[in-house]
């Protein structure tokens, strides 16, 4: 099987820790560089979160949308990378009632 992607985009956007930001000596506009599975890609930093969830160690962390992400790595020539989670919409007709459960 063959896959062809199309001309990069530019940077992946991503959102920063502020750990990170501290660490990195960078900011919100900031572009950098990440290896991802040996290729280097650019990253803009275009919002900051005092932390993430799955995002743990003293130097934060960058997260990006994996779409995005194995796309670059496509137009790279490089293969995609495994997923270990899928995250599904939902639609909900009314927010839930917090005092219902």
């Amino acid at each position: 099987m063959t896959v062809l992607a199309g001309a990069s985009a530019g940077p992946i956007p991503a959102i920063a820790t502020s750990r990170f930001l501290a660490s990195s000596g960078t900011h919100v506009g900031s572009v950098v560089t990440e290896t991802v599975n040996g290729i280097v890609l650019p990253v803009k930093i275009v919002a900051r979160v005092a932390a993430f969830p799955t995002v743990a160690g003293s130097a934060g962390g960058l997260i990006v949308d994996l779409s995005w992400l194995q796309r670059s790595l496509l137009t790279a020539g490089a293969a995609p990378l495994p997923s270990s989670l899928w995250c599904l919409a939902a639609a909900l007709a009314a927010p839930p009632d917090p005092g219902s459960a």
